[in-house]
């Protein structure tokens, strides 16, 4: 309700008490996480980033572990302004966490940081380039692509964007229904992780 409304500050401190009536629960590491980022949208950083560090004390190796972190990075990065920390947040992620949905994405904001905060073009072609490798199958290899100029070529060939214009295309394009369903259920399969998949599943 408080977040609805944009009282970030009153959501907050519902979610306090939330994680409070059970701090041992199942509810408690969503509510800390909530908590955590209604802080950083009210503008208390420094309460912010405490909830967000006692979520990485509290529960390593978690989605919400790497969640947090996420947001720790971003917080150096815009909040802040400190490009620097942000890079080690997000090459933290990488480092720990190098399987989850979550590396890829840090591994593209990485790259983009080094190219617009730290105007070191090199290292950000670089860090797109080890994305596109550790991450062929990932909704992020599709920007790396773009952003490298890499358009038709073989890197060009595993992201899910990809696979899912061939699946809409054999429906809008090519009238075979039938094969573009197949084509979608093959994606779901393949790509479990992608953006793209409730639109694969509505159609």
């Amino acid at each position: 309700e408080w977040i609805r409304s944009s009282d970030f500050n009153r959501a907050a401190q519902a979610f306090q008490d939330a994680f409070d009536s059970d701090p041992e629960g199942y509810l408690a590491l969503p509510a800390l996480f909530k908590q955590a980022w209604c802080l950083r949208t009210a503008g208390r950083l420094e309460e912010s980033f405490e909830r967000f560090a006692e979520i990485l004390r509290r529960a390593p190796a978690t989605e919400w572990s790497v969640s947090a972190l996420l947001q720790l990075a971003e917080l150096y990065r815009f909040d802040l302004a400190y490009p620097d920390s942000a890079l080690v947040e997000y090459d933290d992620l990488v480092h720990h966490y190098p399987g989850t949905p979550f590396a890829a994405q840090a591994m593209l904001a990485a790259a983009d940081l080094c190219l617009h905060e730290l105007n070191d073009s090199a290292q950000a072609r670089d860090r797109l380039a080890a994305l596109l490798a550790a991450h062929p199958y990932s909704d992020y290899a599709s920007d790396a692509i773009v952003w490298l100029g890499w358009e038709g070529q073989p890197a060009d060939t595993a992201h899910p964007a990809r696979a899912y214009t061939a699946a809409e295309s054999r429906y809008l394009d090519d009238g075979d229904p039938k094969r573009a369903i197949s084509l979608f259920q093959e994606f779901i399969v393949r790509y479990p992780h992608s953006r793209l998949v409730p639109r694969a599943e509505y159609a």
